[in-house]
């Protein structure tokens, strides 16, 4: 898992050296949709992590924090090259809050 994360890393910083110059408005896109994606399953992970702790289940609950870490650095990584090839994102967006749609106690 860490082999992964970290090769998901470095291709991240990879590709924003090798897109920096440019880069397609569909690659843009991309990188975008990955973003807004990453940001929203870090903040779901987030708040199913609070809701099996308020359950009791502390090991889920390190389970869902764990990966919403995990989100949330592939989110940075997309944000990242955003910036390096001059888009704007709103660095607020992986922060952890509650994404619209986010299901709570009684919908998980």
């Amino acid at each position: 898992m860490k082999k992964m994360m970290l090769l998901c890393m470095v291709f991240a910083y990879s590709a924003g050296h090798l897109l920096i110059a440019g880069g397609t408005d569909k690659t843009i896109e991309n990188l975008k949709a990955a973003f807004k994606g990453e940001s929203t399953a870090s903040a779901k992970y987030a708040a199913y992590a609070i809701q099996a702790a308020k359950d009791g289940l502390p090991q889920i609950a390190t389970m869902f924090e764990a990966t919403s870490r995990a989100e949330k650095i592939h989110a940075a990584n997309h944000q990242a090259v955003l910036t390096k090839m001059g888009q704007k994102t709103d660095p607020g967006k992986i922060d952890g809050r509650k994404p619209s749609g986010c299901h709570h106690r009684g919908d998980i």
